[in-house]
């Protein structure tokens, strides 16, 4: 049961893998994204220096895929967030999603919900709600081919239910349910894809769900807050799973307490 704070960068897709728990996650977080020609997959230099910017203390631990077993033991039962690697291996979508173009082609007429404006999911700034076709999204917001059609600035498509409205998406992608339902009493929940350019952020938040996140285009930077930390929760009864704090540029004078709270990455 985490906080958990995203910074994304490099290309902007992610599939989140929701399962069913005892006890709410909390899931802040903020998203740097950009999709474009000669960002479609990090090399190791860009990885490595990625990874120097974390903080050796705070770095979250790495582990090869491990047995189901392991994995109900020493993660899910422990609540211990962990960096899981080598389970996108044999994922056709990090072929087949790396141009967006694949979803013009396949996908455009779809009609996606999308978040207008810098930034989303409660973080301070201008937000609106759109419903636009693939296409639209891509040609406007992705690529940045055509004029802007919409009010803001920027879009991201976030956690939508994608491969219920889709179903040939799911093809793409490999989900682990030996791992996700390796606790009694955790099931699949839902799985939901986002989608987004560069420097979209969300906020900080507390989700019901535990997570399993891939992030098959690009990278994405992640913090994580214990679920006693003082994130301050906002006041307003509709968003009061969403912190006031703006993680990237927290108002210490107004949110002294932040300043210390306790978080990995």
């Amino acid at each position: 049961s985490e906080v958990t704070g995203m910074l994304r960068r490099t290309v902007a897709r992610r599939i989140a893998v929701a399962s069913q728990c005892a006890q709410k996650q909390c899931q802040p977080s903020r998203s740097l994204n950009m999709f474009g020609p000669n960002h479609l997959k990090l090399s190791e230099a860009e990885l490595a220096e990625h990874m120097a910017r974390l903080d050796p203390v705070k770095a979250l631990p790495r582990l090869k895929r491990p047995p189901a077993s392991m994995f109900a033991s020493q993660v899910r039962q422990r609540n211990n967030p962990i960096v899981l690697m080598e389970l996108m291996l044999q994922w056709p979508a990090l072929v087949r999603w790396t141009d967006p173009e694949f979803f013009k082609l396949k996908y455009g007429q779809a009609q996606i919900p999308i978040e207008v404006g810098r930034n989303f999911g409660g973080a301070p700034g201008p937000y609106s709600q759109e419903m636009v076709s693939i296409s639209t999204f891509v040609d406007v917001y992705i690529n940045k081919t055509k004029n802007k059609l919409l009010a803001g600035d920027t879009a991201y498509m976030s956690r939508h239910p994608i491969f219920e409205q889709l179903p040939a998406l799911k093809e793409d992608i490999k989900v682990p349910t030996d791992l996700i339902e390796s606790t009694p009493g955790d099931k699949l929940e839902m799985i939901s894809m986002s989608w987004g350019p560069a420097n979209s952020e969300t906020a900080l938040r507390r989700d019901p769900y535990n997570y399993l996140i891939a992030e098959t285009t690009g990278a994405r930077y992640c913090r994580l807050y214990a679920p006693n930390a003082a994130v301050y929760p906002n006041t307003n009864p509709f968003c009061k799973n969403i912190s006031m704090v703006d993680v990237s540029k927290p108002d210490i004078a107004k949110y002294p307490d932040f300043a210390v709270a306790p978080y990995n990455e």
